[in-house]
């Protein structure tokens, strides 16, 4: 995988630094893990405060776009970041999110 940075900016206000980057020469669209890490590592970021917002393939094209999260500290990225992010974020790393158990209904008899 080459990674190219397309945009970058440093976002003060949430304690954060976002990257865009164009994943090329790439044979099958990758999992985020392998991005994750790849991109963590090509760059020298900690992979506890890294976050891979979106991946976006389009057909027929040998390349993907990734837009990244990249947090000052781990504190700002759980107070900050969509819970749907946390929940990808933490299968990463490997960890299991629990799961709320469902409130069961109690069923009405038909009269």
């Amino acid at each position: 995988m080459k990674f190219e940075i397309i945009k970058q900016e440093d976002n003060r206000l949430l304690n954060r630094r976002q990257f865009t980057v164009k994943v090329n020469e790439i044979t099958v669209t990758p999992k985020r893990q392998e991005v994750w890490k790849a991109f963590a590592a090509k760059q020298g970021l900690d992979e506890n405060k890294l976050i891979v917002d979106k991946i976006f393939n389009e057909a027929g094209l040998r390349e993907i776009t990734v837009y990244f999260k990249y947090y000052d500290d781990e504190a700002s990225l759980k107070k900050i970041e969509l819970k749907s992010n946390l929940v990808n974020w933490n299968k990463l790393k490997g960890i299991e999110t629990p799961k709320k158990e469902k409130k069961k209904k109690a069923k009405k008899g038909k009269k």
